[in-house]
């Protein structure tokens, strides 16, 4: 038997409306690095109920007070790294990717130890990102750079025990861009976003679909970049996912046409930059998705960071008032550090003209937006190995029930994790990002073994049920069904 046991409901964007408060940001805590790059994420490690960073090779615990403390250092020194349960553990794994390696860590609760199923020497000028794309209940790996000088981009996917790259899918190669999985069709499974540099052309964009058969096609065209970030997000709420990309020589918006087209919308109000850290989230609690952007800024000498407050029409217009310190070859993320609410700041990077920083600053808004309703959970289908998963939308007053994300946990009868949520039982989310269903009102799980498999005179239980506003902090579960 397997139950589904909870679902969790993100607010991803509301109908815009034309509500504006003035919001502050003050400066909350700051860190000190040993590394010349920094890549930050929020994400609860240690199962305690609040945000900790993953700072590169480093993990801070938050201690509450605006106290951090560093608790974690990683021998390997990289460039990029996330956070991914990659054993279905319960427990928040590490990836760090550089020139010298790609290894993942292994989070046992009190320690990590390095996992032996990944082998690989690393990449220059690359990404990667963590994403199930075959379906099976964990996370695989999309990976691009510079391998001996040449670009390179491979899958390697989790069989439970090891990452195997998957030489047959034919992706174009790139470096120095971005990789991203994501859901741009809403068919239930995960299609790939590439940018970068090519070799073929410098300014490369392309997405590939999932055939649902561990093969991908080129699918659609985009104008192209490099050296740059990406963030996907439903920008106006027409339950599609859209993608802001700014790098060299390009700032555009690429609005989602149901999946089957993209018009590229060129955002003027931007500011043009490389080497770029952009991240969607709500931080003034308004049902629009908002943008958090740094980076070299170009025909300056500058390195800024922004934020931009959607507006509506396509068009993000950039929010003064407070002052946020300029910075480059880094990361950002929102994430509700302080669990009070609302969106939070989390930059890290090269200041100009010399040093570096992390800081966090806290949001001094204080609104908090409505949550949604309970989801109808429909039932389950089969198909031979594969079992279906659906349930009706939320509605809420001020986000369109088709923006609304949603995140589940799968387990079978006895207790095992099939398919993980990032998420503690009382429904805390330990990751800043969309649900794993994405925008779908429907999962799919394939190729469960025979003992896992649903029969069709069991009920599928819909046990906990939990919400999150676009600002994606955290909600109790709402009730038991």
């Amino acid at each position: 038997m397997v139950r589904c046991f909870f679902v969790t409901i993100i607010f991803l964007f509301g109908s815009t409306n034309s509500f504006s408060q003035t919001i502050s940001f003050s400066e909350a805590a700051s860190l000190t690095l040993p590394t010349t790059y920094k890549d930050v994420h929020w994400g609860d490690y240690d199962n305690d109920g609040d945000l900790d960073i993953l700072a590169t090779s480093t993990i801070f615990e938050n201690q509450g007070e605006n106290i951090f403390i560093l608790d974690i250092t990683f021998s390997e020194s990289s460039i990029k790294s996330d956070w991914g349960d990659i054993n279905n553990d319960g427990y928040l794994d590490v990836i760090l990717g550089g020139s010298n390696s790609l290894v993942i860590y292994l989070n046992q609760g009190s320690s990590f130890t390095k996992y032996p199923g990944l082998d690989h020497p690393g990449v220059d000028d690359g990404n990667f990102s963590l994403g199930d794309y075959d379906n099976d209940g964990d996370l695989d790996l999309l990976q691009t750079g510079k391998s001996d000088g040449i670009a390179y981009t491979s899958i390697f996917r989790n069989d439970g025990n090891s990452f195997k790259e998957q030489p047959g899918i034919d992706l174009q190669q790139i470096s120095n861009g971005w990789c991203t999985w994501v859901d741009y069709d809403n068919d239930g499974d995960l299609d790939i976003h590439l940018t970068g540099y090519s070799g073929v052309t410098q300014s490369f964009a392309q997405l590939y679909r999932n055939n649902g058969d561990g093969t991908f096609s080129d699918h659609i065209s985009l104008n192209g970049s490099w050296r740059n970030s990406v963030t996907w997000g439903d920008t106006d709420g027409d339950g599609d996912l859209d993608a802001i990309t700014v790098g060299d020589g390009s700032k555009y918006l690429y609005r989602n046409n149901s999946g089957s087209s993209f018009t590229t919308v060129y955002l003027s109000n931007i500011s043009t930059m490389a080497y770029a850290s952009l991240d969607f989230g709500d931080y003034d609690n308004d049902g629009a998705i908002d943008l958090l952007a740094t980076g070299y800024e170009y025909y300056t000498p500058d390195y800024v960071t922004k934020v931009y407050r959607n507006t509506g029409n396509n068009s993000f217009e950039e929010v003064t008032g407070f002052s946020l310190p300029g910075l480059s070859y880094g990361g950002s993320e929102w994430g509700d550090y302080d669990n009070d609410g609302d969106l939070d700041i989390l930059i890290s990077g090269n200041l100009y003209p010399s040093g570096s920083g992390t800081y966090i600053y806290q949001n001094e808004g204080g609104i908090v937006n409505t949550q949604p309703s309970v989801p109808v959970l429909q039932g389950s289908d089969i198909d031979g190995a594969d079992v279906i998963l659906k349930w009706d939308p939320s509605t809420d007053d001020s986000t369109l029930s088709a923006s609304i994300s949603y995140n589940l946990c799968v387990e079978n009868s006895s207790s095992d994790t099939l398919v993980p949520a990032h998420a503690l039982s009382n429904g805390f989310r330990k990751v800043v990002s969309l649900g794993n269903a994405q925008l779908d009102t429907s999962f799919i799980l394939k190729n469960l073994p025979i003992r896992h498999r649903l029969q069709p005179d069991i009920q599928l239980e819909l046990q906990d049920l939990q919400r999150f506003d676009l600002h994606y902090s955290c909600r109790s579960f709402l009730q038991r069904q």
